[in-house]
């Protein structure tokens, strides 16, 4: 995969940005999961959501093979999985609160001035496939660089299954 990804914070460009999302919005017929049809948008909407601290947003790109985090607190699935818990032979479904508490943690970690897709490849043995999106991540004067964000193909589109938080918080 080739091509550079540039965003730059700035009140001046997100007001215009706010502006022409709010004159060209229309709603959109995917679910958020596939609005991220490659991995770099996946990665970018992710970013995008942290900055903004848009836990919902965050939620419903956040995820594994078995799709959003923002889905794993109900259904009959989370219910086996809630048995199977007991038993020792799963993990059990996080609660929303866990969710929303998970999404808020990464969100400051990752608040940013801007950042910059710097390469991906794609994760060898995985399956589904799996992409590292490596970002240069701008907080102020510090640039933290080659900070990972593991991708995962779902069957409903790109969701970020991994970030790296230790390059920034160097923890």
């Amino acid at each position: 995969m080739s091509g550079k990804v540039r965003r730059v914070g700035g009140f001046p460009a997100h007001c215009a940005t706010g502006l022409l999302a709010l004159a060209c919005a229309t709603p959109s017929p995917l679910p958020p999961a596939a609005e991220g049809a490659d991995p770099f948008r996946a990665a970018a909407r992710f970013l995008d959501a942290a900055n903004r601290r848009d836990l919902d947003a965050l939620a419903h790109v956040f995820g594994t093979h078995r799709g959003p985090i923002a889905d794993a607190g109900g259904g009959l699935g989370c219910g086996l999985r809630r048995v199977a818990s007991w038993l020792g032979a799963a993990d059990r479904c996080p609660t929303r609160r866990e969710v929303e508490v998970r999404m808020h943690a990464i969100a400051a970690v990752l608040r940013h001035d801007g950042y910059e897709v710097t390469s991906a490849e794609q994760v060898p043995g995985r399956d589904p496939p799996v992409t590292r999106v490596s970002v240069e991540v701008r907080q102020g004067e510090r640039i933290h660089r080659d900070v990972g964000l593991l991708v995962i193909r779902t069957s409903s589109g790109w969701l970020v299954e991994s970030v790296e938080l230790e390059k920034i918080t160097g923890r």
